[in-house]
């Protein structure tokens, strides 16, 4: 006895129909369990049937052959059906136990997106593979491609698309050519760049180099061409309609970003506050170009003023003489016998830097650091060498630990209480019990950042991460070894580090170390290089120091000489 029971596939369920009852399909269906309507005939004293009686059945208990209409629908376009249950087996058994309606336009437009789906499935573990697209001939089999590339471009055509809209919809970064459809993507990945990059507003540099790997964005003539907005031209009207700053902040601009920042640090600005570089950053020149000095701005904006400022004032030769010796007290009181500029602009009671420069210019026709050396007072030290020691018993063996030494100590940080010195790696790495040290361990917020500034390899950065033997010098190639011994454990035990070259050490880096210390910046100091550091300059400066929106013709930047 044959039933529905294994033939369920596009029927629509649950389903009961009506079927006749007669001759020996009543047995069929008493076996099963249904009730037969049956009335009791007074003539031959039995119960019968009346011929074509109905009853209500599931549709899965109807006899394969029998004719009743059911309700079926379409495994391919999903169309719901009348038709006879016996058609219905036999379109099944027809279709490897699939039921497919007549309506073949509609099948093949399916089946087209069916292949489509499978193409973008192939797509995108190719993509995890190998982190790009497929070009045209790589569409094989050893790629698990089931098609060519030609068959590709005309399933995506059946579909009305292309093959490089495929592309876009699943990766449009990871697309050669993009798509217009992904012009808002494209452009709020841009204006990411422009914030949280060196990137900068110098939009041009997208199609320079690395830069477009890096990005993975279309060049910004491609935004220009394709911006909804017909009256963009240039890079000007286009930076204007997507909220970009211009190369130079408008006093405008610089308003509203002093009082935005103002609010978020909730507490009075400082010269600090302003110094480096980046996108939308407020530097000091714009404030003397604008305002003429840090003082007269907060005046003008109505901020708090924490100090007389003591900049662009005209001294006396006698009043430059007491600055000049009240300076050398300051310092020799320290222990010291040398300065730099950001010390003496960060006193309260001293002029700036720049006015001792005019100044001592003006009356005695000599440097700044000429004059100080008659009182046994240089700015820094000529050469690497150091030997330094603060009141507080730290010790600074070369010019880049003291440098690095006075970014923590300017930012309030103590010695061997925030931050350590020469500590033991054998201290916080269980596995190593060798005598090396670490520069520096700082504890800040609740975290551990583990410095090494690499100063004995510094013109070698580009071999220490290229892991190429430095052939010149044993001692260095030695250093090298150590330093990446060093860094393999840092990484490998998951903890913070850096690793400072001398041409990493600016404030601003310090800055954004002490204050986010993230793996983009890890990474983009890895990247960064600049050798050919004059750093006996550097020791007059005080500092190292990059001019604000300036690079060399190779994209590089510029170091500030000017004391």
């Amino acid at each position: 006895m044959q039933t529905g029971r294994n033939k369920i596939m596009s029927l629509i369920l649950p389903q009961e129909v009506e079927t006749k009852v007669n001759g020996s399909i009543i047995k069929y269906y008493e076996e099963l369990g249904y009730n037969m309507p049956r009335v009791y005939n007074d003539k031959t004293y039995k119960t019968t049937i009346i011929r074509d009686s109905k009853i209500n059945v599931h549709v899965l208990d109807l006899k394969i052959g029998s004719t009743v209409i059911v309700k079926v629908q379409c495994d391919i376009c999903g169309k719901v059906i009348d038709l006879s249950y016996a058609k219905y087996n036999i379109n099944i058994d027809r279709n490897n136990g699939l039921y497919k309606c007549n309506d073949s336009v509609t099948h093949a437009k399916l089946e087209s997106k069916n292949e489509l789906n499978k193409l973008i499935i192939n797509l995108r573990e190719y993509l995890i593979k190998y982190n790009k697209f497929p070009r045209y001939n790589e569409f094989t089999k050893e790629n698990k491609f089931e098609y060519c590339y030609a068959t590709a471009e005309s399933i995506c055509k059946s579909n009305n698309t292309c093959l490089k809209d495929v592309f876009c919809s699943i990766d449009c970064f990871k697309s050669s050519k993009p798509s217009i459809k992904y012009y808002d993507t494209y452009l709020n990945k841009l204006i990411e760049a422009v914030k949280t990059s060196d990137l900068g507003v110098d939009l041009y540099r997208l199609s320079k180099g690395d830069n477009c790997k890096k990005y993975s964005l279309p060049n910004i003539r491609w935004f220009i061409e394709n911006c909804p907005d017909n009256t963009v031209s240039d890079l000007s009207s286009f930076k204007k309609w997507a909220g970009l700053f211009e190369n130079y902040l408008s006093k405008e601009e610089c308003e509203e970003i002093i009082i935005k920042i103002s609010k978020e640090f909730n507490r009075p600005l400082m010269y600090d506050d302003f110094r480096g570089t980046g996108y939308g950053f407020v530097s000091i020149s714009m404030i003397n170009k604008y305002w003429g000095s840090l003082n007269k701005m907060k005046v003008d904006l109505g901020l708090e003023i924490i100090q007389e400022s003591m900049t662009d004032k005209q001294l006396s030769e006698k009043e430059t003489i007491t600055q000049i010796q009240m300076l050398c007290n300051y310092i020799k009181n320290d222990g010291r016998d040398f300065t730099t500029t950001r010390e003496i602009d960060s006193l309260s009671n001293s002029v700036t830097s720049g006015t001792l420069r005019r100044m001592i210019t003006k009356y005695f026709d000599m440097s700044l650091p000429k004059y100080f050396e008659q009182f046994g007072i240089h700015m820094g030290e000529v050469g690497r060498g150091l030997s330094f020691d603060f009141n507080d018993g730290e010790h600074a063996t070369s010019q880049f630990e003291y440098m690095f030494s006075r970014y923590l100590r300017d930012y309030g940080l103590i010695y061997n209480k925030d931050y350590f010195r020469d500590v033991r790696y054998k201290n916080f790495i269980s596995d190593y019990d060798g005598m090396m040290n670490c520069d520096y361990t700082i504890h800040i917020k609740g975290k551990i950042v583990y410095i090494e500034i690499a100063g004995i390899i510094e013109a070698y950065k580009n071999w220490y991460y290229g892991n190429r033997p430095i052939t010149v010098s044993k001692s260095k190639e030695k250093y090298r070894l150590k330093l990446k011994e060093k860094e393999q454990m840092l990484k490998e035990n998951n903890l913070i580090y850096f690793m400072l070259f001398p041409c990493d050490l600016t404030r601003d880096i310090f800055m954004q170390i002490i204050t986010n210390g993230s793996l983009e910046l890890k990474n983009n100091l890895e990247k960064f290089m600049k050798n050919n550091i004059n750093w006996v300059k550097i020791q007059d400066v005080g500092e190292l120091k990059y001019k604000e929106n300036e690079t060399s013709r190779s994209g590089q930047l510029v170091v500030d000489y000017q004391i």
